[in-house]
């Protein structure tokens, strides 16, 4: 009987550790007193099986999908992969520090079985075809060319991850502080982990983690293998520069006195032209106006097409700009504490002047709030706009000229309005101390002199403020192509995979893509279709999704909803509070913006210069910016829709 197959799978399981202990005979009661009186000898006698010394011999080579190697375990040859290797080194001291039965059955079923693999397709098949909504993830700010030459050495190397895994692979090239490797894709690699990588070693000694020695190397690349899954390539950065020396001569007597493989510098060349691409598309796109500030003074806005609504808001009949209403003194140490706040803003016009009432979130009781949103929301006026706020550190500043070395933050102001008013009007209100918004109405007569830097125009100041920007950009950005009739998604754009949005994209099976698999929803696809057909409309549409994500027993499931698919505000709040509760929640802002291509957003010049070298791969690159037809953005906004619910609820949904 297999170890799966049998009836008390799970509780068989749970006792095996304790099978040599004294307290065996309590934790079999304990686990079977709500079961059938049978349960117990069955139980017993599973055990017994499980736990009998084996010398039978594993051979894998054939049956599972990856490299196996000759180890020697309990006095036995045995052909074993990665994969079964760690799951022996972790399982071995449950079955009392001996081969058993059981546990050869174990090594036999892991997930990476062909059999498994062939018993689970047909799940695969029936589950939804929805490959073209995954792509690589790229994190912008960090396309940098390399200044070392790489270098094609095939070693053996063993790795340990960060939770014990031990991992065996091939270089694929080296340099002096760097590594690429082709793994196994099985293990749970991750952009920015550290890892420990031996580069000479008896790759056929089951030897446990601590016993590895070695060089701590940063993961800085993910890319799946070009024609399986089943392999990675990796991209490594050693931790220490005092190891480089170390690694050089280890590795230099198996260095072919060759020419540098040049194909290595034109590849990371295309790849950098594409990514400097894409952020290029980014800033000419993003609806987020950057403002760049000196201490407590707004010193610069970087300005595009789509942003410069934003900036006009904040101005008045006679051209005068009033963001200083936005960023009052008390306000930025705020924001310098919390990092992103919330604001709710409209303006009213008395004897000729404008007036802006700006409140934050923090600023506001839940009765003012609403107070507030009662006066404001049916006005063309009403603004709810998300402010971020960090400091530009001192590498960021490094190609600013002299007059901008002053700016020490960024600040990000992204108008996140719902666009029903009605969303916003309380369903009960005594409007009674009206005055209470009286200190946030202003109309000042001291500004600050704010430079507008257009996108495309003066190059020497254009360049450094658009790399901060990338750099601090909380969106997650998403580009899609058209091929004939088929859409896909091409690349992800990211800051960070810290943020919950960002893990929810994540792909279970494979950390270096992600999916809008859990953010979409017939309404995402119907404006997709819609906007990507020659004749379609060309505007920007901005959609809101509600995510749940529940966990049953281990596993996901996660419910889009978008507020037409409630019938009532009252089905919409049920919706988002059992979330809450019983799983997860987040509220997506879905900003689609059409594109004619992206070949404009490229350095002409260093694409040219690469048609001698790697005329097919520039080609390749050249198709896919021609197709390219949608900029999206993705912004987290739940607090501004746990807020908005409150102003219908009498009970606060999260602390105001």
């Amino acid at each position: 009987m297999n170890i799966r197959q049998h009836e008390y799978h799970k509780e068989v399981q749970a006792l095996i550790p304790f099978y040599h202990s004294h307290d065996f005979d309590v934790k079999l009661h304990d686990a079977t007193r709500k079961l059938p009186s049978s349960a117990k000898l069955i139980i017993k006698i599973e055990l017994k099986r499980l736990m009998k010394p084996c010398n039978k011999q594993l051979d894998l080579r054939g049956k599972v999908q990856g490299d196996c190697r000759l180890y020697r375990l309990h006095d036995t040859q045995n052909w074993i992969d990665d994969i079964a290797l760690n799951h022996y080194l972790r399982r071995i001291a449950d079955y009392g520090g001996h081969f058993t039965q059981g546990l050869h059955e174990e090594l036999y079923a892991l997930p990476n079985n062909n059999r498994n693999i062939r018993d689970s397709a047909a799940d695969i098949a029936s589950s939804p075809n929805t490959p073209w909504l995954r792509a690589q993830f790229i994190e912008f700010g960090k396309n940098i060319l390399r200044k070392e030459s790489r270098f094609t050495l095939k070693i053996p190397v063993r790795m340990v991850l960060s939770d014990g895994a031990i991992v065996h692979g091939t270089t694929h090239n080296v340099s002096r502080s760097g590594l690429k490797l082709k793994m196994t894709s099985a293990f749970g690699f991750s952009v920015g982990d550290i890892v420990q990588v031996e580069l000479e070693s008896k790759i056929n000694e089951a030897s446990s983690p601590t016993q590895v020695s070695g060089f701590k190397y940063r993961i800085t690349r993910l890319k799946e293998d070009t024609h399986s899954s089943h392999w990675v390539s990796i991209g490594l950065a050693l931790v220490s520069p005092y190891d480089t020396e170390s690694v050089t001569r280890l590795i230099q007597n198996k260095l072919d006195k060759k020419e540098p493989k040049r194909r290595f510098e034109n590849d990371d060349k295309i790849e950098n032209l594409r990514n400097r691409a894409l952020e290029n598309l980014v800033v000419r796109h993003t609806s987020t106006l950057p403002v760049y500030f000196a201490g407590n003074t707004p010193k610069a806005v970087f300005l595009n097409k789509a942003n410069r609504t934003t900036w006009e808001y904040w101005h008045d009949d006679t051209g005068s700009q009033f963001l200083d209403q936005l960023f009052l003194p008390q306000r930025l140490e705020e924001l310098k504490r919390q990092q992103e706040l919330l604001f709710y803003c409209f303006t009213q016009h008395q004897k000729d002047k404008k007036y802006y009432l700006c409140a934050g979130s923090h600023e506001l009781t839940a009765a003012d709030r609403k107070m507030l949103c009662k006066i404001g929301a049916e006005k063309a006026s009403f603004r709810v706009f998300k402010v971020a706020f960090n400091d530009v550190n001192g590498n960021e500043k490094k190609a600013l000229p002299q007059h901008y070395q002053s700016i020490s933050h960024i600040a990000l102001v992204q108008d996140v309005t719902h666009q029903f008013s009605k969303d916003y009007l309380p369903s009960d209100l005594d409007v009674r101390n009206i005055k209470n918004l009286t200190p946030f109405t202003r109309h000042s007569t001291e500004r600050s002199t704010i430079t507008q830097v257009f996108d495309g125009q003066d190059l020497s100041i254009n360049e450094p403020l658009k790399r901060i920007l990338i750099g601090h950009l909380f969106v997650t950005r998403y580009f899609i192509a058209r091929e004939g009739d088929a859409l896909s998604f091409r690349a992800f754009g990211i800051n960070s995979l810290d943020s919950f949005l960002n893990q929810l994209l994540l792909c279970p099976q494979d950390n270096m893509k992600m999916t809008a698999q859990p953010v979409f929803h017939n309404e995402f696809y119907d404006v997709l279709k819609h906007r990507t057909k020659r004749w379609g409309q060309k505007e920007t549409v901005h959609q809101e999704f509600y995510i749940a994500k529940y966990n049953f027993g281990g596993e996901s499931k996660i419910m889009v909803k978008s507020p037409a698919d409630f019938l009532s505000v009252e089905q919409r709040i049920g919706f988002i509070a059992d979330a809450r509760r019983n799983g997860q929640f987040v509220a997506v802002r879905n900003t689609i913006t059409p594109i004619n291509g992206m070949l404009d957003c490229t350095d002409r010049e260093e694409l040219e210069a690469l048609y001698p070298i790697s005329n097919s791969k520039v080609r390749q690159l050249e198709r896919e910016m021609d197709q390219m037809c949608i900029y999206g953005e993705l912004t987290d906004i739940t607090d501004e829709v746990l807020l908005r619910a409150t102003l219908k609820i009498r009970q606060p949904l999260k602390d105001s």
